[in-house]
C-alpha cells in the first residue's frame, strides 16, 4: 500500500511522473475475496519504536501516504465494495476498514493519540466510531502464540462456504484424525452444510492428517 484515499482506492504504480509497472497487481486484488493492504501509516524517513508495550513515534515521514485523492487508481475501492469483498488496511499504528461511507477507523496501537500520530498526518478524516485497541501481543517481546490462535479451530469454523463462487472451502491444516468418531463428525458437518446449500458446489480442501486411525 503506497498511497491511500478516502474511498479506499489505493495507488501503488504512479508517483508524479514516475510509472511503475503493475504486473497483476489489479487481477487479483480486485478478484480476491478479501483483501488486506499493509504499509506504514507514512513515507520517508518514518522512525518507530516499542517501548513497555506500547507504540512510540520516533520521527515522523515526511510524506503523507492517506491523501485525499490517490495519484492513480490501482484498487478501486468502490469497486470492490460494491461486490461485498472485505477491505482493510493496515498500518504500524492503526487499522482501517472500508465501509459504506468511506475509511473507518476500527484500531489503534497502544501508546497512539488519534489526533496527533493519525489525524495530524492524512488529508482526510476518516470515519471514527469507537475504535479497538491493536492486540497488544503484537507489541510485546515474547512469542504471539499465532499456531495455537490460528490452528486450533473448531471444526465448525474450518468449513465455510462462498455463495459467490460456489465452492465450500474446508481447512485441515493442522487438524488429526485419530479416533473413528472424528469422521463421523466430520461427515455429519459436511452433510449438514451441503444440505444447507441446495446444489452442486466446487470444494477446495487443504490436507487431513490421519493419526494413528486403526483400520475397522
Amino acid at each position: 500500500m503506497a498511497e491511500c484515499d478516502r474511498v479506499g482506492n489505493v495507488n501503488v504504480s504512479r508517483f508524479g511522473s514516475r510509472l511503475i509497472g503493475i504486473g497483476g497487481f489489479i487481477n487479483i486484488s480486485q478478484n480476491a475475496r478479501r483483501v488486506v493492504f499493509a504499509g506504514a501509516f507514512t513515507a520517508g524517513g518514518l522512525e518507530v519504536a516499542v517501548e513497555d508495550g506500547k507504540l512510540k513515534i520516533l520521527k515522523e515521514g515526511r510524506e503523507k501516504k492517506f491523501v485525499d485523492k490517490v495519484g492513480q487508481i490501482s484498487f478501486s475501492g468502490q469497486y470492490a465494495y460494491d461486490r461485498s469483498r472485505p477491505m482493510l488496511y493496515v498500518t504500524e499504528r492503526c487499522v482501517f476498514r472500508r465501509v459504506r461511507s468511506g475509511l473507518a477507523l476500527i484500531e489503534v496501537a497502544p501508546g497512539i493519540d488519534i489526533e496527533r500520530d493519525i489525524l495530524a498526518h492524512m488529508d482526510f478524516k476518516p470515519i471514527i466510531s469507537e475504535p479497538d485497541l491493536m492486540d497488544p501481543c503484537i507489541f510485546r517481546p515474547e512469542p504471539m502464540g499465532l499456531e495455537t490462535h490460528l490452528l486450533n479451530l473448531d471444526l465448525s469454523d474450518r468449513v465455510t462456504y462462498d455463495p459467490q463462487r460456489n465452492i465450500l472451502f474446508l481447512n485441515f491444516v493442522g487438524m488429526y484424525i485419530r479416533v473413528k468418531d472424528d469422521i463421523v463428525a466430520l461427515r455429519k458437518l459436511l452433510e449438514e452444510r451441503c444440505k444447507q446449500i441446495g446444489k452442486r458446489v466446487g470444494v477446495l480442501m487443504n490436507p487431513l492428517i490421519f493419526a494413528g486411525l486403526e483400520r475397522a
